[in-house]
């Protein structure tokens, strides 16, 4: 790597590059503070805030790009001056990243509106989102119901892991005895590690069905749905095909389709639990379904709630922060 970033930025030009960024970023810091007094009018207030937007966006790109030239100045050190000057260069650098650093908040009744017009807009959505998950049958799991991840996914393993075993326990030799081999495998053993594959179909999905479900800040919830299901269930799909191709010149067909089960057909009937859990029907399969899929339901419920606790507390602090200031009859509240 070092070989082909030689030379591409040297010691004086990363030198010429922080001396710059230093003298721009301390003019800037310099112009936010002179403006840190705003006006008394709504207009001077939001004036203000786009000024100091635009401080906080170029005062980060010079700290980001500031250290990669700093690095690359240091790839091209050929001798003891240059290392003198990458040492005053990289102090710069560190100047510029404590500048960026500094904050440059306003209390201003402006900057009130606008936050508290953001956490309201968050609440909003929220409710909103809890209105469409209740739309589409995702039930809600009451304290007598409820437990610990941990227990929730130990179990739900346990009972994929049996579920595998079994099954494979009935294929294997099957699929020996059309090869022609013994039906009792030397290494009958190896079954156990099907907990495996059960521990991780069961993270994965339900890490991702979390995710999926708790995600309230969304404009279009339905191609929300869509975009993030397709995109990784296509790819798992291309590669598990993939998988399953390879090996059958080698393996035959029986070994293959036991490779398809369980690179396709388990996290199917595992994704499957999902739907059927929000399902209205009411028979075995179904209770099944729910029970397999409590804990997902319950760490979205709960990821909702420490949501809805976060939005309450943010707009309580910046009603009551005592940092701000009123200003021609404005009530900022």
């Amino acid at each position: 790597m070092r070989s082909q970033l030689d030379g591409v930025i040297m010691p004086e030009m990363a030198r010429n590059w922080a001396v710059a960024a230093l003298a721009l970023t301390a003019t800037l810091c310099i112009t936010a503070a002179s403006k840190s007094q705003a006006g008394p009018t709504l207009q001077s207030q939001v004036a203000a805030g786009f000024v100091r937007e635009y401080v906080d966006g170029v005062t980060f790109f010079l700290a980001l790009m500031t250290p990669i030239v700093t690095a690359g100045g240091w790839l091209s050190v050929t001798d003891r001056s240059s290392v003198g000057t990458m040492v005053l260069t990289t102090l710069t650098a560190l100047v510029i990243l404590g500048l960026a650093s500094l904050p440059t908040d306003e209390f201003t009744p402006a900057r009130r509106v606008w936050r508290i017009a953001q956490c309201k807009e968050r609440e909003m959505k929220l409710i909103t989102w809890r209105e469409t998950l209740a739309s589409k049958g995702v039930p809600e799991i009451g304290e007598a119901q409820s437990s610990s991840v941990v227990y929730g996914f130990v179990t739900r393993t346990l009972v994929v892991f049996l579920a595998l075993f079994v099954s494979m326990s009935v294929i294997v030799p099957l699929v020996r005895v059309m090869r022609g081999w013994s039906p009792i495998a030397p290494h009958s053993w190896s079954l156990l590690l099907l907990v495996i594959p059960a521990a991780y179909y069961n993270l994965a999905l339900g890490w991702g069905a979390v995710s999926l479900w708790s995600s309230f800040r969304v404009k279009h919830p339905k191609w929300h749905f869509i975009g993030k299901t397709l995109v990784p269930v296509a790819l798992w799909v291309v590669t598990a095909i993939g998988a399953v191709v390879s090996v059958v010149a080698q393996n035959g067909v029986a070994t293959t389709g036991v490779l398809a089960f369980l690179l396709l057909g388990v996290p199917a009937l595992l994704a499957l639990q999902l739907p059927m859990s929000r399902s209205a029907r009411i028979g075995r399969m179904h209770r099944f379904a729910e029970w397999m899929a409590r804990p997902v339901w319950q760490q979205v419920q709960t990821r909702l709630d420490r949501h809805a606790e976060v939005i309450k507390v943010d707009l309580k602090s910046e009603v009551s922060n005592v940092l701000y200031t009123r200003f021609d009859g404005i009530d900022p509240t």
